[in-house]
């Protein structure tokens, strides 16, 4: 059987190597990423989401200028997920900006991505 939290838990060690990223601090920041996607009121934003993401832009990454900023970005389009609230892509970019500050990701991929 596959394991995609070991999955997942590579690639997102793998995105973030560009970056500089701490991969200590990376494998510590997984975890939360993984409570949220695999949160009961979820049904479409799962980790199975995010790993569809990726393989399509996997895919179709000789299309792609800037392929590491385009994965962050897809990790964190739909952290934040509630259907009763009207800015849940600007929380969820929020999000984004918040945990990759703390990873110390340069500002300019942050804006990017």
């Amino acid at each position: 059987m596959i394991n995609l939290t070991a999955i997942l838990s590579a690639n997102s060690q793998d995105i973030l190597q560009p970056f500089g990223v701490d991969p200590i601090m990376a494998s510590k920041a997984f975890p939360q990423l993984v409570a949220i996607y695999s949160s009961p009121s979820l049904y479409y934003q799962t980790l199975q989401h995010i790993d569809y993401v990726l393989s399509i832009i996997d895919v179709l990454q000789i299309y792609v200028q800037d392929l590491a900023s385009l994965q962050l970005a897809a990790w964190f389009h739909d952290i934040v997920y509630d259907t009763h609230v009207r800015d849940k892509e600007e929380k969820s970019a929020d999000y984004a900006v918040d945990m990759l500050n703390t990873l110390a990701v340069p500002a300019n991929t942050i804006t990017k991505s």
